[in-house]
């Protein structure tokens, strides 16, 4: 069976070695672990400037990544959204992810593809995801929708925990029913992105919908002097 024959059945596949990791990330459980515990807000921020830099675009955007997505039936991929970084382990009072689906957060493509990318080896101690192998196939489930994402009613769904490799990459359909495995006893820093096609019959029905949006404050929070922006170009 091919990976994506897997990918249909199950709704997801591993690839193991998919991904080159920056030397940056080598090292990162322990450093995000330094920052928190001088500041859980600078913390979280620079979980989000980790997800921003280049070389993770890169990673998603390697030519072994392009194929694989290709493979499962991404003929124009897009990416209308930064990668997302995502912590666990970190004394954060965070019980993990509740059963859900992406797509809800935004119904696009029918067909887009999840790609979830551990910066270490994840194991079943150190909050991996699990899936509801055959869940896609169910379609769009009824959902409550929260601040981050909307649960859906597992009851009678089985769920898998799903351990990947540094480097590997755990690909899933947005329908596929997830969740964090929890507890844990080892932290765990992750990075995840998500491939939509352009050429999605139901995407180009809709026009292109996408329930993702950019908002700009206009209002300045910071103002640089005229000496600060000059000291740049000195």
């Amino acid at each position: 069976m091919t990976f994506a024959e897997q990918f249909r059945r199950d709704g997801y596949v591993v690839l193991p070695d998919a991904v080159w990791l920056p030397p940056h990330v080598q090292g990162v459980r322990a450093r995000f672990q330094e920052i928190y515990n001088r500041s859980p807000d600078a913390f979280r921020a620079e979980a989000r400037l980790l997800a921003k830099r280049t070389s993770i675009m890169k990673m998603f955007l390697a030519p072994d990544m392009m194929k694989a997505v290709a493979a499962l039936g991404i003929r124009r991929p897009i990416m209308q959204t930064n990668p997302v970084c995502h912590a666990m382990g970190y004394d954060l009072s965070f019980d993990g992810t509740h059963p859900h689906q992406d797509w809800p957060a935004l119904q696009s493509g029918l067909n887009t593809v999840v790609a979830w990318s551990p910066f270490h080896p994840v194991d079943e101690d150190s909050y991996p995801v699990e899936v509801a192998p055959g869940s896609h196939l169910k379609g769009l489930l009824p959902a409550k929708a929260g601040e981050h994402y909307s649960e859906v009613d597992a009851g009678g769904m089985e769920f898998v925990p799903v351990p990947v490799p540094a480097g590997g990459v755990l690909l899933f359909s947005v329908f596929t029913v997830h969740r964090t495995r929890t507890p844990g006893t080892k932290t765990r820093v992750a990075i995840s992105h998500r491939y939509e096609d352009a050429l999605d019959p139901f995407f180009v029905q809709n026009g292109h919908y996408s329930a993702q949006r950019r908002v700009i404050e206009r209002e300045l929070k910071m103002a640089p002097t005229q000496v600060q922006v000059q000291a740049v170009f000195a």
